[in-house]
């Protein structure tokens, strides 16, 4: 019995465990709402979670990145405001917890319309994810 034991004890010891404030990775791609102009305004918007801060970065086909910064609450919120080159700051809200996340960019913009984006982020690998460059 204590053999057992000790070979249940050795296993549980040898098992890999999950690696604590792991680096999470989410991503989206889509168009905005709003005035009809806005439905041509497609975003991809990259986001990585490591403990409580939240760091992504958005941007459109042939325009700059943008980069935001923000910290978690114990409830998975997050806000932060970033610019959109001459277009103006960018009010950014979301959610992220339990492998989901949701993110949304409200104030774009555009050609003679103010547009939103509503992301529902999918979990990716790190390999094709944001890197804090």
């Amino acid at each position: 019995m204590k053999r057992i034991a000790a070979v249940l004890l050795f296993c549980l010891a040898a098992a890999p465990q999950a690696e604590a404030g792991a680096p999470e990775f989410y991503s989206w791609t889509g168009y905005a709402t709003g005035p009809a102009r806005c439905s041509l305004y497609r975003l991809t918007v990259d986001v990585k979670v490591e403990d409580a801060q939240v760091t992504g970065r958005f941007g459109m086909e042939s325009r700059a990145v943008q980069r935001f910064d923000a910290t978690r609450t114990a409830d998975g919120a997050f806000q932060a405001k970033a610019e959109f080159g001459s277009r103006g700051p960018i009010e950014i809200t979301g959610t992220l917890r339990d492998g989901k996340g949701e993110v949304v960019l409200d104030g774009f913009r555009g050609n003679r319309c103010v547009c939103r984006f509503e992301a529902t982020l999918a979990p990716v690998t790190p390999k094709v994810a944001l890197t804090t460059q």
